[in-house]
This record gives C-alpha cells, structure tokens and sequence, in this order.
C-alpha cells in the first residue's frame, strides 16, 4: 500500500509538471502568435519602411507607453539628454500648478520665422481678458539662442520656455517641434485641459482667429480637433470647386506634395511624403478612416481629467510619435491613420466632417474623438464663434450650420469724424447677432485737415470721440478700437491709422496730375477732378474738397485691396462689402 500510495504521487507530481510544461508553450506560442499578429497588422509600418532621413536617429524618449503602430514606445528616460532635459524642465514647470491645473496653452516656435511675432507687440490681443480667463497659462518653447534671457512675450501673454539647440536630437526644427507638440502631457503632468496652439495663431493673419475663450473649445471628449478645410491649400483648386466635392486623403497628400515644389525646404521629407502616404493607404481596412477624419493639427484640445482619456491620449501621442520618427515630419498626414488605428467607431455613421460634427467612441462607447465640422475652420471664422449646436452636436434638430455670411465692413476718413463705440454696437453687434462672420477694415488719418466748407466754421469745433483720451498715438488709437471690435464679436482684419494720405503714392493719382500740369500749366493740378467748378470764388474750396475726396477714395482703394487679399488666404470670398 505504501509503494502504491508513493507511486501515486510520483505518477500525480509528473502529470502536474507536464501539464504546467505543456501550458508555458501554448502561452509561449500565443505570445508568439500575438507579436507576430501585430507585426503583421503594421507591416506597411514596420521600421525597416520608414522614409525619414532622420529615422536612424536614436529615439530618446522611450517608455511605459507603447505605440500602436511598432514596438515603439514612449516616456522621459532621464538618462538621455533630452529625457533628462525635459525632467528638469517638467519639475520647473510645476511651479505654475495651482494656477494652471485647469488649463495650459502652449506652442513651439523654433526659429526667428516665428519668433518676429513674439518679440514684438502688435497690440491685437486682449491680453488683459484672455489672463483674467485663464490666468497667465500660456507657453511657448523656444530656441535658447533666439531670446537670451527674456521670459515672456512682448506682450506678456505667453511665458518663454527656451530650449539649448543642443539637447534637440532632430536637424529639422519642425521634427523636433512635432515632438515636444505630443509630449505636452508629460511636461504639464498637473493640467486637466492642454491645448496645442500652433506659432501661425502669433502672425497677424490669423492672430484675430485665436478663440477668445478657450474653455469654449472643450468637448465632452478626449481629444477635440477642427476638420480640415475644403479649400485649395488642403485638396487643390480643381478638387474643391468639383460641386459636392468631400475631403480626400489622396487629394491631400498630392497637394502637399504641390505645394513643397515652391517651398521644399518647408520638410525634411518632401521626396519621400508620397511614399508614405502609399504606405498608408496599403492598409485597406482603415483607409477609409483616412478620408474621414482629415484634421487640422494646428489646434488641439486634450482632456486628461478621466482614467480612460490619460491612457487613450497617451498611447495616440505615442503612436503619432513613432510616426513622426518614422516618417515625415508633417503630423496631419500620419494623424488619420493613427486615429484609424485606434479601434474607434463612429457614432454617427455616414457623417461627413464637412458639414458634421463627429464623435469617435470605444468599445465601451466612451467618446474618445471629438472632430468640428470644416465650415468652423478658421479660415473662415474665428475659433470659437461657430455656432454649430455644441450642446449636442450630433442632434440632428441642432446639428451644424454651415459657415455664416462674411461681411467686410469698410470705413475710410478722419479720426475726427468717427466715433467707434457707434460703428461697434451700431453697425457691426446687429450684424454678428444676426449670425454673420463680420471683418472690419479701417483707414484713419488723425492729422488736422482742411475742409471743403472750411469757411462754415464748424469745422474747428468737432473733437475725436472721447474714449481715445486725450493725445492718444496711433497705437493706442488701434488698440482700442480693436477691443471695442472683438468685444461684439466681430474681427478687426485691417485697422490703418496714419498721420495723412499720400495721394503721390497712388499712380493713378500721379497720372492725373501729369496731364493736369500738360494741359493747365497755370492752373494747381487738382483744380479740374473730380469736380470742376472755374468760378473764382469757388476755385480755393474745389481744389480742397478735389483732394479731400482723392484721399477718401484713394483709401478705400487700399482697403479693397487688403480685403481682396485676405480673401486669396482664407480662399473664401466675402458675401457682401459694406
């Protein structure tokens, strides 16, 4: 019995570590199997395809976060320069924590292109109420060497974060950029709410297109993006002026490509941005997400407040990381693909982001994405004033309009004879009420001129509107009118202020007076247009009100063709011209 109860044990001991042997293969094997599996499902990816010259460069960052797309992985490895870097910097940054918890907005700007927007103050931004919102929680990384030791932007919005040019691992400034641009959570670990706000929103083109409440660009979702416009910069003219024509990513990809034929030094990879755009689209399953969802990464909103939106937005900045290593440094090619990767669907099937809100959700039907119609793009208004049912966007009783009327309000005179406070809540307020995209272009000369009924009397006793102050300069003039015009809603596009008009400047004006000085010798060469009135009492006063005329129309000339030009920008003509 003893032999039989050992011999048992024996036989039960052997069974138990067989069967353990034979359970370590099978999930040997199915580790295998799931490596090899994902190798498979990003073969187009696979590191040995990428197409950046830079893609040999060892990757700094690696960590816990792993990316979608490769072995790739991503966090601050502190024992590399710029892991270590961006530590400190991390720790440094920490001193804005109970100011900025809520919010952080934060930029790159690499390079003196950008940092001429930084240095100076061009006065069209209400600093004073963007820091009354949000406290002073804006940031923008730049290059050691292209600010010394100024801290803060000329207009003290933005805190300058510099950066030694020897810690960027990248020859290319855009690369190196795009990176720090999906590391944000990891340098303002403490922030509920990052937004990423491209350097472009500094020029003042598109200065007046910054939202002027940036909690108004949250959505009850992870990650909040603007769908890029129909437009000729983003899908070619021929394309877009196709009726019904809908985003393609093909169409994108070769109009990118177009366009570097003019500026190819604009990426390090204009050679081979095709070539990946191939790549991608050899990935059939997803490459219907990459019609879909075409973005605009020049402005992002990223939600780290829940669980589920710190793991989500970390493993796609990841994702989008090793792409940007991999591939071209220009993220809005990569970023439909990543977002394809992702295991998302879409809650409202068959919207099209052109005139649709979307909202990608989990498996569990978290919302993940959250992406605003094209018509609410910036180039045609700006951020934050499109009214497209944000309360429940996916509604169809409250879906998205399309983009509102433009209206180009022009004014051309004398500082003297234009009261601002009026035009604003007069003329400009109603039409902004009544849902148009309003822009204001102004010409103003403040220095004393004659009138043409000078001898009325009255001319001597106007004085400038009251809420200039006394002595005011010229930017102090246009600083307060472009306040008094965001603060109603519309945009101050153009506002000139000058001392006088030069009518020499205008060759059509110094055509005129050549024949006048021909044909008149004797006579002063405004005398005849215009008006024309010999009479002798009448001589003095028409040459006067000639000129006084001439200057009028010769600045409205200068704002039609400003206005004009701002159409050729945005490509989209104004609906009708005040």
């Amino acid at each position: 019995m003893g032999l039989s109860l050992l011999t048992r044990n024996l036989w039960s001991t052997l069974c138990f570590l067989i069967l353990t042997s034979f359970c370590n293969l099978l999930l040997l094997v199915r580790h295998q199997s799931r490596e090899t599996s994902l190798q498979s499902a990003i073969s187009p990816l696979h590191r040995q395809n990428c197409t950046s010259p830079e893609s040999a460069i060892p990757w700094e960052l690696s960590g816990p976060v792993k990316s979608r797309t490769s072995l790739f992985s991503c966090g601050i490895n502190s024992k590399t320069r710029l892991g270590f870097f961006l530590q400190k910097l991390s720790d440094k940054l920490l001193v804005h924590k109970n100011d900025c918890r809520e919010m952080v907005v934060y930029g790159v700007a690499f390079g003196m292109d950008h940092m001429q927007y930084i240095l100076e103050d061009h006065g069209k931004i209400d600093v004073a109420s963007l820091i009354e919102r949000h406290n002073r929680c804006f940031f923008m990384f730049v290059l050691e060497e292209d600010i010394g030791s100024q801290t803060v932007s000329a207009d003290g919005l933005d805190w300058l974060v510099s950066f030694p040019r020897q810690v960027l691992p990248y020859t290319s400034m855009r690369r190196n950029a795009k990176i720090l641009k999906y590391y944000g959570h990891f340098l303002f670990p403490f922030a509920e709410t990052i937004v990423w706000q491209d350097a472009k929103f500094r020029r003042p083109d598109f200065v007046t297109k910054r939202p002027s409440d940036y909690t108004a660009m949250r959505q009850d979702a992870c990650m909040s993006v603007v769908a890029l416009p129909i437009h000729k910069n983003t899908f070619g003219k021929n394309n877009v002026r196709r009726k019904g024509y809908q985003p393609s990513f093909r169409d994108h990809c070769e109009t990118v490509v177009d366009a570097l034929k003019k500026r190819p030094h604009v990426t390090d990879s204009n050679r081979t941005l095709m070539k990946q755009c191939n790549l991608y689209e050899q990935d059939v399953p997803k490459k219907a997400s990459l019609d879909r969802y075409l973005v605009d990464t020049g402005f992002i909103v990223w939600n780290f407040v829940s669980k589920g939106c710190r793991g989500f937005n970390s493993v796609f900045q990841c994702t989008m990381s090793d792409q940007l290593q991999c591939h071209s440094d220009r993220d809005q090619v990569p970023f439909p693909f990543v977002l394809g990767m992702m295991g998302l669907h879409q809650e409202n099937p068959g919207a099209q982001t052109s005139t649709n809100y979307l909202r990608l959700l989990d498996r569990s039907k978290a919302s993940r994405v959250h992406i605003t119609p094209s018509s609410c793009h910036w180039y045609f208004t700006a951020l934050g004033n499109c009214d497209a049912g944000t309360d429940n966007p996916l509604q169809p009783e409250k879906g998205p309009t399309l983009a509102p009327p433009k209206v180009a309000v022009m004014v051309a005179g004398s500082l003297k004879r234009f009261f601002v406070n009026s035009t604003a809540q007069r003329v400009l307020k109603p039409l902004v009420q009544q849902n148009y995209d309003v822009d204001l272009f102004l010409f103003l000369t403040v220095a004393k001129g004659v009138a043409y009924r000078q001898e009325l009397g009255y001319m001597d006793l106007i004085v400038p509107d009251p809420i200039f102050g006394s002595n005011p300069s010229n930017e102090g003039i246009k600083a307060t009118i472009e306040g008094l015009v965001r603060k109603v809603g519309a945009t101050p596009t153009q506002i000139v202020i000058r001392d006088k008009v030069e009518l020499e400047s205008s060759r059509l004006v110094r055509k005129k007076r050549r024949v006048a000085r021909t044909l008149f010798p004797n006579e002063h060469v405004d005398t005849r247009f215009p008006m024309l009135d010999l009479r002798p009492k009448a001589v003095t006063r028409t040459i006067i009100g000639n000129q006084n005329m001439l200057k009028l129309f010769y600045s409205l000339q200068l704002l039609w063709e400003s206005l004009v030009q701002n159409e050729k920008v945005v490509g989209k003509k104004y609906d009708y011209v005040l």
